[in-house]
């Protein structure tokens, strides 16, 4: 089932959706995506635009999973420390986002 609808791309547009690519929320220590993931910023890092939205939304989730959990065996990785400081309510708006083809 995909995901890709109108709503799911009026939602990608919130502009802490572009807040959160562009600048990070500082607030909650959390990077900019694109300070990592954007073509020609560090080679080693996938580009997220154009990646599938249920594939952006689902590896998020599977880093966040163990949010909550008081435990010093928590995954201290990059990826999974920066998706629990991402808003559960932004995850599909970002990876909607990031979907949807850009302009070179």
């Amino acid at each position: 089932a995909r995901r890709d609808t109108v709503e799911d791309a009026a939602r990608a547009d919130d502009p802490l959706v572009a807040r959160i690519i562009t600048q990070g929320l500082p607030e909650r220590d959390l990077p900019a995506c694109a300070q990592c993931h954007a073509p020609g910023k560090r080679p080693h890092y996938p580009v997220l635009t154009g990646q599938k939205a249920e594939y952006l939304a689902g590896r998020l989730r599977r880093w966040r999973a163990e949010e909550g959990d008081v435990d010093a065996r928590k995954s201290r990785l990059t990826m999974p420390m920066i998706a629990r400081r991402i808003p559960e309510s932004m995850i599909d708006p970002l990876a909607t986002h990031f979907a949807q083809p850009r302009d070179p």
